[in-house]
């Protein structure tokens, strides 16, 4: 530890009252700069006080930094972010911030305790994308966080990622400007800070600079192990600085090439050669992550013709919906197939016992062919009913509502043409060049048949 602090001396501080409100219970941890103390509010809210190392107390440059996390941290509406509360100095003048306190672990030791000391893929994946997302707000408000790493990363008992220590984040805010980085001047962690980071090239430390550190991050939970290695601290920066990281397969020749090549691109030695926003990034981790797992739901794909029109969703993560309304089609058509059923029978037991015509299904309704004789006066008084009804918009085929930038159809091949009704309703029916089908919406059926 560069404080040159060990645990025995930070829990001398367990059972201090700070300020009178806060007492401490437990160290949590303690890194380079300050250590972190579960602790108790005189009305009994529970919080997590950060400390700052006592001997860099008169430190301006290091007081004005930890002030300034609480600051930034609160600037970022994330759920992703952890809300800090107050703060405040000790009796002997040392700062502290006071922070909600977390249940659950670093991503760190979830992977140190995992089997092999590597997470899977899937985990992998679950937790970088719900980081991206919390980068994406970041890099919104102008702030880049400039420490990403698993040791910073934490996750709640329940699942949700929280993104710590924004201690050294930059921020484009005019009211930040005091806080200044020095040019050529080196922080953050070695093997996760971007090249140009670790020459403290400053100037051009952004937002892509933490996608360099997320893939670095994908990269030590997936191996175990960090893009680059030495046990000289100078010499592992100046790998960093002049070595372009080497492909993942290398490391992990078994992982899909689409996720492989989302992470290599993130550690792009260039800067311009990475992805352009975390945004970015996530949408493409989403689609590598769907193929490189066949068990998860793909895109559909139309390789003949078929009976039906399917709908090809917009973004990957609509999957889920796409299914979703699916069923609640089914649900509505089974429905209605019932009701028109059960009045349909209903109107067969009033007729008169002379009456020998089959009263037709609502299927042999909707397939009736336009020229042709009709037996049934139910049927009789639906056609003229359609016909002499005005349409409020003209017929609609496949081929044309593909066009349409909202109603995103595959037109079926071959497939005879198919009129829409003016609620957009459409299916598809073997070639028969014999029969026009006409589609009757439920509203107007009802209407008709009552």
């Amino acid at each position: 530890m560069d404080s040159g602090l060990n645990r025995t001396e930070l829990e001398r501080r367990i059972g201090h009252n700070l300020r009178g409100k806060w007492r401490l219970q437990r160290l949590l941890g303690f890194g380079g700069t300050a250590a972190v103390y579960a602790a108790v509010h005189r009305n009994g809210l529970h919080g997590a006080v950060k400390v700052l190392h006592h001997e860099l107390r008169s430190n301006e440059e290091a007081r004005g930094r930890f002030l300034y996390e609480g600051v930034v941290a609160n600037r970022v509406k994330h759920s992703g972010i952890v809300n800090v509360l107050d703060d405040d100095v000790t009796a002997d003048g040392t700062p502290f911030l006071v922070m909600e306190l977390l249940d659950g672990e670093p991503v760190d030791h979830i992977t140190q305790r995992s089997p092999g000391g590597k997470l899977s893929v899937e985990e992998t994946c679950r937790i970088t994308l719900q980081l991206l997302d919390v980068l994406e707000a970041a890099h919104a408000c102008g702030i880049v966080h400039r420490d990403i790493k698993p040791e910073n990363l934490f996750l709640t008992k329940y699942g949700q990622l929280k993104l710590l220590d924004f201690g050294i984040a930059s921020s484009e805010s005019a009211d930040d400007k005091r806080v200044v980085t020095r040019s050529g001047y080196t922080m953050g962690t070695p093997g996760y800070m971007p090249p140009e980071q670790a020459t403290g090239d400053w100037d051009v430390v952004g937002p892509r600079s933490d996608i360099w550190a997320v893939g670095a991050s994908m990269v030590a939970m997936l191996t175990g192990e960090r893009v680059h290695e030495h046990s000289c601290m100078h010499k592992l920066l100046q790998r960093t600085a002049s070595t372009p990281v080497a492909p993942i397969r290398d490391r992990l020749p078994g992982l899909a090439p689409a996720i492989a090549g989302v992470i290599d691109r993130a550690l792009a030695f260039e800067i311009e050669d990475r992805w352009e926003s975390a945004a970015q990034m996530r949408a493409a981790l989403e689609v590598a992550l769907l193929q490189g797992n066949p068990t998860l739901p793909a895109f559909p794909v139309q390789e003949e013709v078929a009976p039906t029109v399917r709908w090809i969703p917009r973004r990957v993560r609509n999957a889920k919906s796409s299914r979703l309304v699916g069923a609640i089609a089914l649900s509505f058509g089974i429905l209605l197939g019932s009701g028109i059923a059960k009045h349909t029978l209903a109107r067969a037991s009033s007729a008169p016992e002379t009456t020998a015509t089959p009263v037709p299904s609502a299927s042999t309704i909707a397939a009736s062919p336009a020229s042709g004789p009709a037996t049934d006066p139910a049927i009789v008084r639906l056609s003229q009913s359609v016909a002499a009804r005005p349409s409020a918009a003209p017929a609609t085929t496949v081929a044309q509502n593909a066009q349409s930038p909202m109603r995103r159809h595959v037109a079926p091949a071959a497939a005879a043409e198919t009129t829409y009704d003016e609620l957009g309703g459409a299916a598809a029916t073997e070639p028969s060049p014999a029969k026009q089908i006409r589609f009757v919406d439920a509203d107007q059926l009802f209407r008709t048949r009552l």
